[in-house]
């Protein structure tokens, strides 16, 4: 049986290097010419051609020589350049007679002496020639099948190893000749390509996942077979084992085959097709082509495509008839496997009576020790289960007495938190009552909208107390010819911030009014004063932490005889645009609270003054507008955040030609818009006067 499958496996064998050797015939590629270092003469027996001449030029071990040029002597035949694989095509003119009185011409690789082998049938020549420099290498270039460089492999040459870079390179420490060994891990080698331009070697390689498949559970497999039968027995086993390792061997070969005569189909393929090319630009951008020439060449570009689509049929074919013999060989390998398999089953099954005795007693003696073992534990259990439940019953009794007890406290602390909660209602009707009404006396002290509209008709207040009682306030009084309006934030909102706006209120009454301070600096240093020595009178003994209470506000006085407006400012800035100007501009304040016992002593506030030009428009604002959160509808993360300065400035701008009216709507709306369903987070007041030309 032995003979029959070696048989098998040579035929096989020989029919696939027939298909291969087909294929190489028909192979015509071309690549890169190479440095011209020496001649070589070949004398032909005749050959008749067609229009090419094709052939390989190999060593004497058979190994392709790439990037050499050949030519016919003493002719105007264009000379032809070796591929990857040795081959080359020689274009002759048509009713050129290929005989030995022409002379091959090959150049380059220090060629030393050639040798021929003429093939008439199919004008394919083939040239051996010696070259000594391409007998040693320097590096190694991995490939997978697509021609892409496999980086990061690690490979196994001559016994060293080696890992190749990003580009799949790997330079050697010395030097290595052709028939080196090479392994690399986890790929089997489809082809070698040696190129001599840089004395390396081109390795095309593909996984071997497949035959992981196929061969490995197998093995292991009649591994441990052959550990368990006999000596005879074993030798039969081996005899079958080589039989399907045979066939594996043909199907690898096959595999190999197969991959080999893409790479040569793909190479035929693109050489055809850059003729097409070519052609096919020449025709279609050479004006001054005469029409017998244009005619050659059509008839030219027919034969081309015909010669692309046999090219393309005959690889599908011979894809074809190797994987018919692929799978015969499976077949064959399953009939093997089969055999192994049934012999294995008759000795395991004598092997598996004996057992099924030797089980037989340890089963019965197993379920005898088991019924003991089941009876003694079954009355342990029923023990434990007893006690346990004697035990729950007397902790049931104790929660029962321990929940009656809690629901006696838990009534009794109903009832006093349901009369806490009535008193908490009580007190906090008193404190609302009463927050009210410091909200009716701090509205009291605001100037009402009627006084600021008989000095400036065109002019709005957006005020919005956070809480029922505010932390900003408006000041307004007119001295003369001077008019003085302000926008002040006190430190914090509801009750505390109230009771600032109300000493801020009597301050600036007391320095402006009963004083007959103007100057907006000066007021505002002389304000600064008072509420530090208040603040520091009643703070004495808290915390540091209330030392930077105090007030950031906007104060302008105008006046209208002198034509002249003067801002001071405590932080806040005073937004303001002239008549026919596109841009909002704006004043910073000094960088400095009213009221901050943490300022420097020595720091005073400034007074900003230029001249009233015309048409004017002021806004006197505190920080929260810009300051209010929300918006989250408007962000993607769902985040609530600040309205902005910017954000804020861009609304004044848009509609400052707006009467102030619509504006004061505007920016009613788009707080509203951004706020949402969101709390407020600050009290907001924003003062807008617009001044006419003949009001000044």
């Amino acid at each position: 049986m032995k003979d029959k499958w070696t048989f098998t496996y040579r035929f096989y064998t020989l029919l696939s290097g027939i298909f291969a050797f087909i294929i190489l015939q028909n192979t015509s590629l071309k690549a890169q010419s190479p440095v011209i270092n020496s001649v070589s003469v070949l004398s032909y027996t005749k050959v008749l051609a067609d229009t090419a001449v094709r052939g390989r030029v190999v060593t004497k071990n058979k190994l392709p020589v790439d990037g050499v040029k050949v030519l016919v002597a003493n002719s105007q035949i264009p000379p032809a350049t070796t591929d990857v694989g040795g081959y080359f095509t020689l274009d002759l003119p048509r009713n050129f007679t290929f005989d030995e009185s022409n002379n091959i011409v090959v150049f380059g690789a220090k060629l030393k002496g050639v040798g021929y082998v003429v093939s008439k049938s199919n004008n394919f020549v083939l040239i051996t020639v010696n070259r000594e420099d391409a007998e040693r290498l320097n590096n190694v270039v991995v490939f997978d099948k697509s021609k892409k460089p496999i980086p990061k492999v690690n490979i196994l040459i001559n016994g060293f190893s080696y890992i190749a870079n990003n580009s799949g390179k790997i330079v050697l420490k010395g030097t290595i000749n052709k028939t080196a060994k090479i392994a690399i891990r986890e790929y089997r080698i489809i082809g070698k390509v040696f190129v001599q331009k840089d004395a390396s070697m081109h390795l095309y390689v593909a996984k071997k996942e497949a035959d992981k498949k196929e061969v490995t559970p197998e093995k292991t497999k009649e591994k441990k077979d052959t550990a368990k039968v006999e000596e005879k027995d074993s030798l039969n086993t081996n005899q079958d084992k080589g039989n399907a390792t045979i066939t594996r061997n043909y199907a690898d070969a096959d595999f190999s085959a197969l991959e080999k005569a893409k790479i040569i189909f793909n190479h035929k393929s693109e050489s055809i097709q850059r003729q097409i090319s070519a052609i096919r630009t020449r025709l279609s951008s050479d004006a001054n082509l005469g029409s017998a020439d244009r005619l050659r060449l059509q008839r030219e570009l027919e034969r081309l495509e015909k010669a692309l689509k046999k090219n393309t049929a005959d690889y599908l074919k011979f894809q074809a008839d190797v994987r018919k013999r692929i799978l015969r060989m499976k077949e064959l390998l399953s009939d093997t496997q089969a055999e192994l398999a049934k012999a294995k089953l008759e000795k395991q099954k004598l092997e598996l009576e004996k057992e099924v005795t030797k089980q037989k007693v340890f089963i019965r003696t197993l379920i005898v020790i088991s019924i003991a073992l089941l009876a003694i534990l079954t009355a342990i259990f029923m023990y434990f289960i007893s006690r346990r439940r004697k035990k729950q019953k007397e902790q049931m009794s104790e929660k029962v007495t321990e929940i009656n007890q809690q629901k006696e406290e838990i009534t009794a602390q109903r009832d006093m938190i349901e009369e806490q909660a009535v008193e908490l209602e009580k007190r906090n009707e008193k404190i609302t009552d009463s927050i009210r009404y410091a909200q009716t006396i701090q509205d009291s002290i605001l100037p009402t909208p009627e006084m600021i509209h008989e000095v400036f008709a065109d002019s709005f207040i957006f005020y919005r107390p956070k809480d029922i009682v505010s932390g900003d306030f408006y000041w307004f009084t007119q001295k003369g010819d001077n008019v003085i309006i302000s926008a002040i934030d006190c430190t914090g909102h509801g009750v505390p911030g109230g009771f600032m706006t109300m000493m801020g209120n009597s301050l600036l009454n007391q320095i402006i009014n009963v004083d007959n301070v103007l100057d907006p600096a000066e007021i505002l240093n002389q304000l600064d004063a008072k509420v530090k020595e208040t603040l520091q009178t009643h703070l004495r003994d808290e915390d540091d932490e209330r030392g930077g209470d105090g007030m950031d506000m906007v104060l302008l006085k105008l006046n209208f005889k002198e034509r002249k407006a003067v801002f001071a400012g405590a932080k806040n800035p005073l937004y303001y645009m002239h008549e026919g100007q596109d841009d909002l501009l704006y004043i910073r304040g000094t960088s400095m609270s009213i009221g901050s016992l943490f300022a420097k002593k020595d720091r005073k506030y400034k007074s900003h003054e230029f001249d009233l030009q015309g048409d004017e428009t002021f806004y006197l604002i505190s920080d929260g507008y810009q300051d209010q959160l929300g918006g989250a509808s408007k962000h993607p993360d769902g985040k609530r955040k600040k309205f902005m300065r910017q954000r804020f400035m861009d609304i004044l701008k848009a509609g400052n030609k707006l009467p102030m009216a619509e504006q004061e709507a505007i920016l009613d709306r788009e707080f509203r818009d951004w706020k949402e369903i969101g709390d407020q987070t600050d009290d907001v007041t924003v003062i807008g006067i617009k001044l006419k030309s003949d009001l000044i």
